[in-house]
């Protein structure tokens, strides 16, 4: 079974640096955002980082995890070449780590659900990654 490790370069090639207005299927999503600007948002299975870039781009203050060291090396090249203080943090969504418990305003997963197995410890983690009232 491929990885996304096994596909990033090709990955990120095929998802393309366009902006996100641009994107039909984004567009449905981002009324549900609310307000980004001053808030610290998750883009949980970030990718190579293009969600997590727009989200910057509107004020957020962003990390972006991933299980893929390869997508998030490519994530980190777009953030060296266009700096948007974004942080990129590999871990599961399924067991993410202690230290962000409670650190996060919002979190997205932006066409990512479906890649992940078991889905109920990713829920799990998202409960316990938002600040309370988030």
């Amino acid at each position: 079974m491929k990885t996304y490790d096994d596909i990033a370069e090709w990955y990120d090639q095929w998802i393309g640096t366009s902006e996100m207005g641009n994107n039909p299927i984004f567009a449905e999503v981002a009324p549900l955002l609310g307000e980004v600007r001053g808030q610290r948002i998750c883009d949980l299975a970030c990718g190579q980082g293009r969600v997590a870039r727009h989200l910057a781009q509107l004020g957020g203050r962003v990390v972006g995890i991933d299980l893929s060291a390869k997508l998030l090396a490519i994530a980190r090249r777009h953030e060296e070449a266009d700096p948007r203080g974004i942080m990129y943090v590999q871990a599961d969504a399924r067991q993410i780590d202690d230290t962000l418990v409670g650190t996060f305003d919002g979190v997205l997963c932006f066409m990512a659900l479906m890649d992940i197995q078991d889905l109920a410890p990713t829920f799990h983690s998202v409960a316990r990654i938002l600040r309370p009232g988030g």
